[in-house]
């Protein structure tokens, strides 16, 4: 169980899936990340997440996130997202669209570590209010 004022990391996004949807969890997350200290920052993703019960789909966006995070940040990259099974095999793009345009759109506007892992999911999917 998260408690109310706990700031919530990687590793945590994926063990309280019981509790809660994991996207509801990851957007905790980076409410998180970007309300903590810089000095702070590293920690909420530097544990490799608990991948086995999530969709591919979920992975990758972990893995993509923690890597943009830390590239934008100038943080460490955690040594979890380079690993082999962080990458997919074949493209994947928001909301499984087939349509060719909205898949341009997508391509283009995603952020660069989304699209190094073919992860077309746009360029705001990591933006809060």
């Amino acid at each position: 169980m998260i408690s109310k004022h706990q700031r919530l990391n990687m590793r945590k996004i994926t063990t309280d899936t019981n509790s809660a949807d994991f996207y509801s969890l990851f957007n905790q997350f980076l409410d998180d990340f970007y309300h903590t200290d810089n000095q702070d920052k590293p920690s909420l993703i530097e544990d490799e997440p608990i991948t086995t019960h999530l969709r591919a789909k979920e992975k990758y966006l972990l893995a993509a996130t923690a890597k943009q995070l830390a590239v934008d940040f100038g943080l460490p990259v955690p040594v979890w997202v380079e690993k082999k099974g962080y990458f997919p095999s074949e493209s994947i793009y928001a909301f499984e669209t087939t349509n060719d345009a909205f898949r341009k759109y997508l391509a283009d506007t995603s952020l660069a570590e989304f699209k190094k892992r073919k992860l077309y999911l746009g360029g705001n999917i990591l933006e809060r209010v």
